[in-house]
């Protein structure tokens, strides 16, 4: 593991938050999430390095869905491809015409599949071989493996770019947007996916919400501190929308929070087959409706466009 200081202001003075470990796949180690008293970036320290961290990325690791035509559940099949639609609409509806995307973090494709087929030239990159395997078998696209950074693509080559809950996961989210930015058109626009630590259920769930995700969520940014990453990586100001992690985000919270405080196995199980239910999908869709309206869901999204590549040479010296 590696001490680090904080990714926004540089500081090294921080308030221990807790100390966690890893609920989604109970692999063994105790992680420390901390607040920098300077700027308020919540960060992991120490953290893993990037080769240690990959044993944390198992090949069940949620991310890595298989494509959604193989979903065995019609009502999976609906369910995700309702997600990917509202996704698409989001990027079409702010960006207009067709053009070059990339979806960093793409997994096994198939947000980018969705774009491709409303017109789009896509290409994807993810740091698990496993998963771009996959999305190759089934989709001709350029999908590579590896960080951002190492991929090397062109200056000024994208219009759009996408990170679907993934900057969160990044060692160095500063450098990332720095290159974001760099491989973006003048005026290209990066919507960007990650947790929402001031949403009601960071409040509700504490340290069992499935924003915190530790070991593999190392960063958390607030909205003011997302646009003061982006202001210096040279980006224009953020509109924020608040329309991703409904029942899913809530089902991981609920199922980490009844494995804390539940010890009986089997009222565990009839309770998260409750949860999971359609009438419980039915009866909590207004909850999720107003925690929306009301920016207040478990992540939000934010929109926005490079500034002349002037004025990013300008605050990338500062």
């Amino acid at each position: 593991m590696q001490k680090v200081h904080c990714n926004l202001c540089g500081a090294d003075n921080t308030n221990l938050l807790f100390v966690g470990h890893d609920r989604l796949h109970k692999l063994p180690g105790e992680f420390r999430m901390v607040k920098c008293r300077e700027c308020g970036l919540i960060y992991q320290n120490p953290q893993l390095d990037p080769r240690e961290i990959l044993t944390f990325y198992p090949e069940d690791y949620h991310s890595y869905y298989t494509p959604i035509d193989q979903e065995t559940s019609w009502f999976s099949r609906l369910d995700r491809q309702r997600g990917v639609q509202r996704r698409c609409q989001v990027v079409q509806k702010r960006v207009g015409k067709p053009g070059r995307l990339l979806d960093v973090g793409c997994g096994t494709g198939v947000f980018i599949n969705g774009m491709h087929q409303n017109g789009w030239q896509v290409f994807g990159s993810d740091l698990n071989r496993k998963a771009v395997e996959l999305a190759r078998a089934h989709l001709d696209f350029d999908i590579r493996v590896g960080e951002l950074a190492e991929i090397h693509y062109p200056d000024n080559f994208f219009d759009v770019l996408t990170m679907w809950d993934v900057l969160e996961h990044v060692h160095d989210p500063r450098g990332t947007l720095v290159e974001v930015a760099r491989i973006l058109k003048p005026g290209g626009w990066a919507i960007i996916n990650i947790p929402n630590p001031i949403g009601l259920d960071a409040r509700i769930f504490g340290e069992t919400w499935i924003g915190w995700d530790v070991p593999r969520h190392l960063h958390i940014m607030s909205p003011a501190l997302m646009n003061r990453y982006l202001e210096e990586s040279g980006f224009s100001p953020a509109e924020f929308l608040s329309f991703t992690g409904r029942h899913g985000a809530m089902i991981l919270n609920l199922q980490f929070l009844l494995d804390e405080r539940v010890r009986n196995r089997r009222l565990r199980q009839t309770l998260m087959s409750i949860a999971g239910s359609l009438p419980a999908r039915l009866i909590t869709w207004p909850f999720h409706w107003v925690s929306e309206k009301f920016f207040q869901s478990t992540t939000f999204t934010v929109i926005t466009q490079t500034r002349h590549k002037e004025a990013n040479t300008t605050a990338n010296a500062r």
